[in-house]
């Protein structure tokens, strides 16, 4: 025997100890904004879109400890303009020729699928937070708009580091 391994018939056994695993997290509850109704002639062409919505995705009860809380969106819906923020509207949206514009309260367009940090996070105190962001329908091309239903839904996800 050498260590904690124990040699017997070509078979070699270790012997791990105990693990303890601490699951940290943050709670982010749903959310829905509304975009509000606007008619069909509000838009004037590709780009043009209604006034934007300002919303705050929540981030609640995060624990002290972490280095660093990073959150992405995606829109499992598809994406429609990347360089833009628009995605596209839920498959049961009778609407046509608009997405849903996402941007940052400084009216950047979002990145889908990219990684931002939640710069004001405290590792010494956890606590709770917010990202605010803006929505806004986004005509996605130069034929008319027609109207209708016009859904989406985002997935928000966090890492913790």
């Amino acid at each position: 025997m050498v260590g904690n391994r124990h040699e017997q018939n070509d078979r070699v056994t270790f012997q791990i100890p105990r693990i303890g695993i601490r699951v940290t997290s943050c709670q982010t509850p749903d959310l829905s904004v509304q975009l509000g109704s606007h008619k069909a002639s509000a838009f004037s062409g590709r780009g043009s879109t209604t006034p934007a919505v300002n919303f705050n995705v929540a981030i609640k009860n995060c624990p002290a400890g972490m280095s660093q809380v990073k959150y992405e969106i995606s829109a499992p819906g598809g994406i429609v303009d990347a360089s833009n923020g628009v995605m596209a509207l839920a498959a049961s949206s009778t609407a046509r020729g608009v997405g849903i514009r996402l941007t940052d309260s400084n009216d950047r367009a979002l990145k889908f699928n990219s990684q931002y940090t939640l710069s004001s996070y405290k590792a010494a105190t956890g606590g709770t937070y917010s990202v605010p962001l803006k929505a806004s329908y986004y005509q996605t091309g130069s034929g008319a708009v027609t109207s209708g239903t016009a859904n989406g839904s985002l997935v928000f996800i966090l890492s913790y580091l």
